[in-house]
């Protein structure tokens, strides 16, 4: 587990320049009216999010750019949400927020959606206030309200944000400031599928200009100064055409 570590008495532009942006979400919903209704209610709250009629649809956006949290319709006509679901999390690995909305409420609806992997389940007719609240809670859960974070550490890691500094097993490891960029985001995403275009837009801003092929020449400076390896209780895969996966490998 990455532990977080927020010093009280940091100044105020430290934590600003670490505040997240609220999550991307993924929102399924066959219906057009309600589909209308739930991006109008989620975009006034902050998200970015975008809607998918169909399921097929949203899994085949999904391997391409990733969202932060899946809502999902149970019933759409080509496939179920809680089949989508499934195959986020067993496939895609999944480990972000997904929240199923049906009409139905009976326990074995829920439980079944629960067991499945969902994170919470809601029922139309949906009330905005709770929808919204539903969302952020998962969120909150999800981050363990990391919003104030300063310092990280995972095993023999740890990275301090105010610093720019970045330590294994007690020793400092010499960074420069997009590679020490990139480690807290791999970090802060232990055990996430971390796509491409989101470390582009991380490190290096919203700069269409900047090529993958610096971001593969930063992740193996990055990868080789901290020694991202199982001996050290992590790993770091690349992913075909989507970007990386890092992971904890000790309890």
């Amino acid at each position: 587990m990455v532990a977080i570590i927020s010093r009280a008495g940091a100044p105020a532009s430290a934590a600003l320049e670490i505040m997240p942006a609220k999550p991307r979400i993924a929102l399924l919903e066959d219906d057009p009216v309600q589909a209308e209704a739930l991006v109008g209610w989620l975009r006034d709250a902050g998200f970015d999010v975008t809607s998918f009629r169909a399921g097929y649809d949203l899994m085949a956006s999904l391997r391409r750019h990733p969202a932060e949290i899946l809502v999902l319709d149970k019933v759409v006509p080509d496939i179920s949400g809680i089949d989508v679901l499934k195959w986020a999390r067993s496939d895609l690995s999944y480990r972000s927020p997904i929240l199923i909305v049906t009409s139905h409420d009976s326990e074995a609806d829920v439980v079944a959606a629960l067991e499945a992997g969902a994170d919470d389940y809601l029922q139309k007719p949906l009330r905005r206030s709770e929808f919204i609240a539903r969302i952020e809670a998962a969120w909150r859960r999800h981050t363990g309200t990391r919003s104030a974070t300063t310092e990280l550490s995972l095993g023999p890691y740890r990275l301090d944000r105010t610093a720019g500094t970045a330590w294994l097993r007690g020793g400092v490891v010499e960074l420069t400031q997009k590679e020490f960029d990139i480690a807290w985001h791999l970090f802060r995403h232990v055990g996430s599928l971390v796509a491409r275009e989101d470390l582009l837009r991380a490190v290096w801003g919203l700069n269409d200009t900047v090529q993958t092929r610096t971001l593969d020449v930063h992740m193996s400076r990055v990868r080789r100064k901290l020694a991202l390896q199982p001996e050290n209780g992590v790993r770091l895969q690349s992913i075909y055409s989507f970007g990386y996966r890092f992971d904890a490998t000790t309890g």
